[in-house]
């Protein structure tokens, strides 16, 4: 019964705030146990019911981590580099926020190492170049990872964010747009590179003259 009882109730692998469930443990006075790892790498048996119901997130680490940051403060909030912080993850977190749709209503997250610490993601990305530089994925289908924190490597993220200017992210979004063509989808930049066409020209006809992909792919380029 016990057994059964378990593999019904399997929480390996699963999440819970900060906890990450790596193996069943003891059972106590009719209290199943797990055998969880922190994210700051603690490893503790932690009451089942506990964490289904939310009453245990971390091994303390997170309500220490709020009390410092209410006590504290890393001097940075009127950094426009804070700024962009927080616009981010308003994006991705937050349903409310007007950009949600296009962020985190369509599965782009921040990962946990940067969600969690501003320090952190200004640490990896560094002040901001210019004026004109703003936070770009190099990958347009992924989240914002640091690509080091526990969940980047449980989940084998890599880091996807750089500063870019205005003209970088164009070129970056070319070059990870994908066309379809006869039942195949490349990136501008495959298929381009496929019929002897520079991306900017093909990109230039799809984008710019608003050509069908059939038409942009076909049409020779008239050599003077």
């Amino acid at each position: 019964m016990d057994t059964i009882q378990h593999t019904a109730n399997n929480l390996t692998g699963q999440r819970f705030g900060r906890w990450l469930v790596l193996s069943l443990g003891r059972k106590r006075k009719q209290h199943q146990w797990w055998l969880c790892r922190c994210d700051c790498g603690v490893k503790r048996e932690v009451n089942q019911s506990h964490l289904m119901r939310e009453q245990s997130r971390s091994c303390g680490c997170l309500n220490h981590e709020q009390t410092s940051n209410r006590n504290t403060t890393h001097g940075l909030s009127k950094t426009v580099e804070y700024r962009i912080y927080k616009n981010i993850k308003r994006r991705c977190l937050n349903p409310h926020n007007k950009c949600f749709h296009l962020y985190g209503g369509r599965g782009i997250t921040m990962c946990q190492g940067w969600k969690s610490s501003f320090e952190s993601f200004l640490s990896d990305l560094g002040k901001r170049p210019s004026p004109k530089h703003t936070i770009d994925r190099k990958d347009n289908f992924q989240g914002y990872h640091c690509g080091h924190c526990e969940e980047c490597l449980a989940h084998q993220k890599k880091a996807n964010c750089q500063w870019a200017t205005p003209k970088e992210q164009a070129n970056n979004r070319r070059n990870n747009s994908f066309l379809t063509y006869k039942g195949i989808t490349k990136t501008v930049s495959q298929w381009a590179e496929a019929i002897g066409m520079s991306q900017d020209n093909l990109w230039q006809r799809i984008a710019v003259y608003g050509w069908p992909v059939e038409r942009a792919i076909e049409t020779p380029i008239k050599h003077r």
